[in-house]
C-alpha cells in the first residue's frame, strides 16, 4: 500500500467524506497483497480507528452541548448557518462539523448567555 493512499483515505475520514474514504480504502485494501508491508497495513487501519474514535468523542460533545442549551437539532443547525439535517449528521457521526461550528458550539457551552445575543 503507498503511503499516499493512506494519507488520502485519512484525509477524507477527518473531513467527513466517509464515501470518498470507503473508496480509498476499498482500492488500497484490494492491493495489499501484492504491495504492502505489514506495518503500512498497521498504520492505515490504525488512523482509521484514531478517526472514528475522534468523531465518536466528538459526536457525543455535540450533542451534550445542544442539549445542555435546550436547542432542538433543527434550532442549532439554522444557528450555526447548517442545513436542516446538519446537526443530525454531526451527532451521528456521518459528517464532520467545520472547525467554525466546533468553536461557536465551545464558547456556548462555557458562556451559554451570549445565546440570546445571536440567536
Amino acid at each position: 500500500m503507498k503511503n499516499s493512499l493512506q494519507e488520502q483515505a485519512c484525509l477524507a475520514q477527518r473531513r467527513g467524506g466517509a464515501e470518498a474514504a470507503k473508496k480509498i480504502k476499498q482500492l488500497s485494501i484490494s492491493n495489499l497483497c501484492a504491495s504492502a508491508s505489514l506495518r503500512d497495513i498497521f498504520n492505515f487501519f490504525t488512523c482509521s480507528r484514531l478517526v472514528l474514535r475522534e468523531r465518536e468523542r466528538q459526536r457525543k460533545e455535540i450533542r451534550r452541548i445542544r442539549r445542555k442549551l435546550g436547542l432542538t437539532q433543527v434550532a442549532a443547525a439554522r444557528l450555526t448557518g447548517g442545513g436542516h439535517n446538519a446537526f443530525s449528521r454531526y451527532e451521528r457521526g456521518e459528517v464532520a462539523p467545520l472547525p467554525a461550528v466546533i468553536k461557536l458550539l465551545h464558547l456556548l457551552d462555557k458562556h451559554p448567555e451570549l445565546l440570546e445575543d445571536i440567536a
